[in-house]
Formats: structure tokens, sequence, C-alpha cells
């Protein structure tokens, strides 16, 4: 598999997550709970994920410290997103 496929793969786990399917939304109602009570372990996971990304070094941009940092960036915004998509559809009772 190449560096493409592998930020295409998570791109389509994202979008799987993030969309309206059946499963998509078993998945979010899945991970609510620990999106909304625990956000520290959900960003832990999130980042530990990442290094170890970092250290398989599979991404062309894992090689520069600024092409890292914005793949960080992504990977917390985009757990964000993720977080208050849940919020909305889900909220705490």
């Amino acid at each position: 598999m190449g560096d493409d496929a592998d930020g295409q793969a998570a791109g389509l786990i994202y979008s799987f997550l993030a969309g309206g399917t059946r499963l998509g939304t078993r998945a979010r109602a899945l991970v609510a709970p620990t999106l909304r009570q625990r956000p520290v372990l959900a960003f832990g996971v999130v980042v530990l994920v990442f290094v170890l990304m970092l250290l398989w070094s599979p991404l062309d941009s894992s090689r520069t410290t600024f092409g890292t940092l914005v793949l960080l960036l992504v990977a917390i915004g985009g757990t964000e997103a993720l977080r208050r998509q849940v919020g909305s559809e889900r909220p705490a009772r």
C-alpha cells in the first residue's frame, strides 16, 4: 500500500464515521458516551494512533516538522468536529 492509499484510508474511515449511513450512525452512538464524558481519552487515542503512524512512517508529510504539525492539527480538528456532531445528535440527558 502506498503513501496516498494510507491517507485515503484514514479519510474513508472518517467519512464513514461522520456520514449518514446506518453503520456510521451506530458507530457514533457507540462512541458518543466516550466523546461526551471523556474527551481527554478520545483525543488521547487520536494522538496515540498519530504517534504510531509516525513511527511506522507511511505518510510523506511526516518527514518534515511542518507537515507533521499540520497532520496533527487536522486529526485533532477532525476529532473535535466529530465530537460536536455527536453532541448535537445525542445531547447529554
